[in-house]
C-alpha cells in the first residue's frame, strides 16, 4: 500500500486538494480493503495536534503481516508513514488527493527523492502520475487511478509501476467496485517526463 502513501514537498503548487476535513472524522472510522497481494485494515487512532494518526495493518497472501502508522494532515495528505523511529517522511506532505501539478520531497530512511505528481480527475477517478528527479530530468515512477471517500482514503485503486508491476484493490463492501473502469483509465501509454 506504499503507493498510496508515497508523498512529497510542494515547492510551488497550483494543485488543489480534494475537499477533505479530518476534524470531522468519526472516532471509530475504519475500513478493510482487499488488494491483489494483501488485505489491509485502516483504522483511525487519534488526533495529535494538527495531525491525525491511523494504523494500517496488512495480511499478505503468503500469511505474513505488517502494521505501520500513518500520519496525515487535516486534508488527508500523508506527512509520515511506517514504524515509529524509521518512518518515511514527506515534506511537507504528499499530494494525494490533489488536482494539478505538485512537487514534494520523499525522505525514506535509505535515501531522499525529489518528486513531481501530476493529477487530474476523470469521471470521479483521480489519475496521478508520479515522477522522480533523475539528474536534470524527471523519470516516470508510477501511475495511480483511485476513487476516494469523503475523508480522502481510497475506495478502489489501480497502481502501475515504472517496471510494469501492477496492483489493484477495492474496499470490502456490498455491491460492485469500479476496478474495470479504473483499469481502462489507468492503462499505458505511461508518460516518461
Amino acid at each position: 500500500m506504499l503507493k498510496f502513501l508515497l508523498t512529497f514537498l510542494v515547492f510551488t503548487s497550483p494543485a488543489m486538494a480534494q475537499k477533505v476535513d479530518l476534524r470531522n472524522i468519526p472516532s471509530n472510522f475504519s475500513f478493510v480493503s482487499q488488494g491483489s497481494e494483501s488485505q489491509v485494515t485502516m483504522r483511525f487512532i487519534r488526533r495529535e495536534g494538527d495531525r491525525f494518526l491511523f494504523e494500517e495493518s496488512a495480511i499478505y497472501t503468503d500469511g505474513s503481516t505488517d502494521t505501520v502508522r500513518v500520519w496525515v494532515n487535516a486534508q488527508s495528505q500523508t506527512t509520515a508513514w511506517g514504524q515509529t523511529g524509521t518512518e518515511t517522511r514527506f515534506t511537507p506532505h504528499d499530494c494525494a488527493p490533489s488536482e494539478g501539478t505538485c512537487y514534494h520531497i520523499w525522505h525514506h530512511p535509505d535515501d531522499t527523492f525529489e518528486m513531481k505528481t501530476k493529477t487530474y480527475v476523470e469521471n470521479g477517478v483521480w489519475v496521478s502520475v508520479e515522477y522522480f528527479k533523475d539528474g536534470e530530468s524527471w523519470a516516470f515512477w508510477e501511475r495511480d487511478c483511485t476513487t476516494y471517500d469523503e475523508f480522502g482514503f481510497w475506495i478502489d485503486y489501480v497502481w502501475i509501476g515504472s517496471d510494469g508491476t501492477t496492483d489493484a484493490g477495492a474496499r470490502v463492501r456490498p455491491g460492485d467496485n469500479r476496478l474495470d473502469e479504473l483499469w481502462a483509465i489507468c492503462q499505458p501509454p505511461l508518460l516518461t517526463s
